[in-house]
């Protein structure tokens, strides 16, 4: 009797979500599996054979979340400063000196800047940023124009601000 055929064997640990994405957690690239009987947490080939062998379908631990992989994280040490909020002289850019980041359950690693996922934000946005609006019509505008489509104003060459209303 082998493992392949093993209820005592583990050959993935799986999460699904809400939106139909499906996370891998742990699988191994060689096609072993983990023995969760006698040889606890041993990796072990589909053809190994122990004394405890246990009739039965290997074992895919499945779990559901709702919603999507990024909604969900947890907390660790920051991977460029190892934990520590140091990197070389300065504070880490990453943890921003805190040592902690988010670990989200698609693979992505956070941020303590944004504290944001790439896929909660526009693109090429950055939250803190407000939208650009015309200063004459007030409607919300490209940044890269030069003229607004609304009012006509040139938006390059905005008009400063006279000595009296400085002072």
């Amino acid at each position: 009797m082998n493992c392949a055929s093993c209820g005592h064997w583990l050959v993935r640990v799986e999460i699904k979500y809400g939106n139909g994405d499906t996370i891998i957690k742990w699988s191994d690239p060689q096609g072993r599996g983990k023995c969760t009987g006698p040889l606890a947490d041993t990796i072990t080939a589909p053809d190994f054979g122990c004394i405890k062998y246990e009739a039965g379908e290997p074992i895919v631990q499945s779990s559901f979340k709702e919603g999507n992989p990024w909604n969900y994280w947890t907390p660790g040490p920051c991977p460029d400063c190892g934990g520590r909020g140091m990197a070389g002289d300065g504070v880490d850019d990453r943890c921003c000196g805190t040592g902690q980041v988010r670990y989200y359950d698609d693979g992505f690693i956070g941020d303590n800047r944004s504290k944001m996922h790439p896929k909660e934000k526009p693109f090429g946005k950055r939250p803190d940023d407000p939208t650009p609006v015309c200063f004459n019509c007030y409607k919300s505008i490209d940044q890269h124009w030069n003229v607004c489509p609304y009012c006509g104003t040139n938006l390059k060459e905005r008009q400063k601000p006279a000595l009296a209303d400085v002072l």
